[in-house]
């Protein structure tokens, strides 16, 4: 500008417009640089961003079809455990035991898969972070060199401008012709490319709905169907563990019962053992009154003997003295 005014006061009032015109058409060319460069950044940030998501999309779905085939394996196996009878209390113990364990196994895991899943997004959100940081620093060498790019070609248009003062003048009509047909062309290609842009944001978008729609479809279908299948497995595990818990209390009651009837014939028996011990001490005490009284009857009869054998002898005796007192008189 400060070569043009300066031509201008020297009577080159045609070379100074022309200067002007070619400065003022420099800086148009590189806003519309800028906005191209712009738009095809937008573009192929817009292209990772899709690919990243169709990605992050697809490793999703693979991780909820990866943990729904493991819950709905370990649910079987569980089902095929708890399938089983025992035949002894202590294999139901044991049966008991390894339910539990495969419950305690499968809350593990959940909780392992839900910690698991929240690493996950954290390692997505410090992805997204270094991505982002990455994109800033390249942003910042981008524009460092778009704007050394710029200076260089400024210095070259205003050299060339320079050069070409003296060719301006034959020129300009042709040039404002140009610069008209580069204005419109510029506009058409703008309009176009708004246009394509819109197009193709409007598809997308349409394109986004539709795969949310058929995702969202196919999520509900696969989630109704697994919380139909656990309900089921929940049903029959209940039905089995109420089972088990009526044959314990049976078993329970029967033991019970076992045991009021072996107190009942303990008693029974202690009954008739008391029967037996008093009939056999009555019968004792009347054995031993039979005995006493043979005895006693014994002893009166030697007694009998003795006293009627000592009265004999004493009579004897007496009879004697009498007999001799009777012979000397």
């Amino acid at each position: 500008l400060g070569v043009a005014v300066l031509y201008a006061q020297q009577g080159g009032v045609e070379v100074g417009e022309a200067i002007v015109d070619l400065l003022h058409s420099t800086a148009d060319n590189n806003f519309s640089a800028i906005k191209i460069q712009s738009a095809v950044r937008a573009d192929a940030h817009r292209k990772r961003y899709h690919r990243a998501m169709a990605g992050i999309i697809s490793l999703q779905s693979a991780c909820r079809g990866a943990k729904a085939r493991k819950a709905f394996e370990t649910m079987r196996l569980v089902a095929a455990d708890t399938d089983k009878e025992a035949e002894t209390s202590s294999e139901k113990e044991k049966n008991a035991e390894r339910v539990q364990a495969r419950i305690r196994g499968i809350l593990a895991r959940k909780e392992y898969t839900e910690a698991k899943s929240a690493v996950v997004v954290l390692q997505s959100a410090a992805r997204a972070i270094v991505c982002r940081q990455q994109y800033l620093l390249a942003k910042s060498g981008v524009t460092v060199v778009q704007s050394r790019w710029r200076a260089m070609m400024q210095r070259g248009a205003f050299v060339s401008a320079v050069g070409a003062i003296v060719k301006l003048q034959s020129l300009c009509r042709v040039w404002v012709e140009c610069r008209a047909y580069n204005k419109a062309r510029r506009g058409i290609v703008i309009l176009q490319s708004k246009a394509r842009r819109a197009k193709a944001r409007s598809s997308f978008q349409a394109t986004v709905a539709a795969v949310i729609k058929v995702q969202s479809f196919w999520r509900s279908s696969e989630e109704s169907k697994r919380y139909e299948h656990i309900i089921s497995t929940v049903i029959s595990l209940q039905a089995r563990s109420r089972g088990v818990l009526a044959r314990n209390a049976i078993c329970k009651q029967l033991n019970a019962l076992v045991r009021i009837q072996a107190y009942a014939r303990g008693m029974i028996w202690h009954r008739r053992y008391l029967l037996v011990m008093l009939r056999i001490r009555s019968l004792q005490g009347i054995w031993r009154g039979v005995v006493l009284r043979k005895l006693t009857a014994n002893m009166v009869a030697a007694a009998t003997t003795i006293q009627a054998g000592r009265r004999g002898f004493v009579d004897r005796q007496a009879y004697a003295g009498n007999r001799s007192k009777e012979v000397v008189y």
